[in-house]
C-alpha cells in the first residue's frame, strides 16, 4: 500500500482568521475552542503564561489599548470576539470590580482598529446591567443595576453606541480552563462530587445559555452581519436553585435539596442582582431561530466532561506565549 501524502492548503483555501481575547478565562476559551475548527484562531492572553488547545495564543496586556489595537493590526483577523472582564454573567461576578473606564478605553481602541483593518466586531457584555423589575428586559429597558459591575458595563456599552461592533449581552457558563476561576455550573458539579452542597438563591433569575451554544449563534450573527445592541441568552428564565437541581438530575445524580439563602435584611443595600433575564426577540427573529432550553445546555455541558472537551480545555500547556 503507498503512503498517502498530505495536502498543502492554497493560500486561498486556508480558513479566515479569528481573534478570540480573554482566552485565559471561561468564556473566552470556550469560544476560541468551538470555533477553532472553523477558523484559525489567535488566542489573547490577559495574564497567565499558558497555551490553548488548537489555538495559537499571544499575550497582550489588556491595560494597554494601544498594543491591543497594534496586535489586530498586525494579524488582520476577519472577525474579532472580545471577551473583557465586564463578560461575566450576574451569577459569577468577580469580588472586585474591573475599572469600566480602562475598558472602555480599551474597547474604544479595539473598534477603530478592526475597522481600520475591515474586520467584524463582537464586544460580549453582561446581563449584570439589570436588577428588575421586570421578568424580561429587551434592548431597550432601561438599565437598573447599581452594582459597580453592571454600571461599568454600561460605560463600555455607551462607547460601543454607533460603532461597527456587535455588542451582545448574554450570562454564559461553561467550563473553566486551567487555573481560570470557576463559575457556578462548574462549583456546582464539584460540590455534587464532594457531597458538600451549595447555599443557593431561589430569587436570583437569569437566562444562561452554555458557552458552546453561544459560539454557534455568534458565528450565525457574524454571518448575517448584525450589529449594535442584541441579548443572546437562553430560551428559559431559571434561578440558581433550579438551575443546580436540574444539573444534578442531568448529571444522574438525582433530586437534591440545596441550602437556600436566606432573605435580604430590610432597609440593606442588596449585594446581588434579582432579576437579569433577558428577551432574545431581536436575536430569534434577525436570526431566525431559537434559543436552547436549559436542559438541552446542561446535557451538552455534562457531555463536554466526558467527550474530551473538558479535557482539551483544561491541558493547556505552561509555555510562555509570544508576547503583543
Amino acid at each position: 500500500m503507498t503512503r498517502s501524502k498530505s495536502r498543502k492548503l492554497r493560500p486561498d483555501k486556508l480558513p479566515d482568521k479569528l481573534l478570540v481575547t480573554g482566552v485565559d478565562a471561561m468564556l473566552g476559551s470556550n469560544l476560541a475552542l468551538s470555533l477553532c475548527d472553523r477558523f484559525a484562531v489567535v488566542g489573547v492572553l490577559a495574564e497567565r503564561r499558558a497555551s490553548l488547545d488548537l489555538c495559537r495564543t499571544v499575550r497582550c496586556d489588556p491595560a494597554k489599548p494601544s498594543r491591543l489595537a497594534a496586535l489586530v493590526r498586525r494579524e488582520a483577523p476577519r472577525w474579532i470576539i472580545h471577551c473583557g472582564p465586564l463578560s461575566r454573567g450576574s451569577w459569577d461576578l468577580p469580588c472586585e470590580c474591573p475599572d469600566g473606564q480602562q475598558e472602555a478605553n480599551t474597547c474604544t481602541a479595539l473598534a477603530a482598529a478592526a475597522e481600520k483593518v475591515g474586520s467584524s466586531l463582537t464586544v460580549i457584555s453582561s446581563d449584570a446591567v439589570f436588577a428588575g423589575p421586570r421578568m424580561f428586559h429587551n434592548e431597550q429597558a432601561p438599565t437598573t443595576s447599581r452594582l459597580p459591575f453592571g454600571q461599568a458595563a454600561r460605560e463600555v456599552e455607551k462607547v460601543l453606541e454607533g460603532s461597527i461592533a456587535l455588542m451582545v449581552r448574554t450570562h454564559a457558563y461553561g467550563w473553566s480552563p486551567a487555573g481560570g476561576r470557576s463559575g457556578l455550573a462548574e462549583r456546582v458539579c464539584g460540590a455534587l462530587a464532594e457531597g458538600n452542597l451549595p447555599v443557593l438563591d431561589p430569587d436570583r433569575h437569569a437566562t444562561p445559555i452554555l458557552s458552546g451554544h453561544l459560539a454557534e449563534i455568534l458565528l450565525l450573527a457574524y454571518r448575517r452581519g448584525v450589529r449594535g445592541l442584541c441579548h443572546i441568552a437562553g430560551a428559559e428564565r431559571t434561578s440558581e436553585y433550579r438551575f443546580a437541581g436540574e444539573l444534578a438530575i442531568v448529571l444522574g445524580l438525582g433530586n437534591h435539596r440545596f441550602p437556600v439563602a436566606g432573605p435580604q435584611p430590610p432597609g440593606d443595600e442588596p449585594e446581588h442582582l434579582d432579576e437579569t433575564s433577558l428577551c432574545t426577540r431581536r436575536a430569534r427573529r434577525e436570526l431566525k431561530g431559537a434559543m436552547p432550553v436549559l436542559r438541552e445546555g446542561l446535557e451538552r455541558f455534562a457531555e463536554q466532561a466526558a467527550n474530551g472537551f473538558r479535557a482539551r480545555l483544561q491541558s493547556a500547556a505552561r509555555k510562555t506565549p509570544r508576547s503583543g
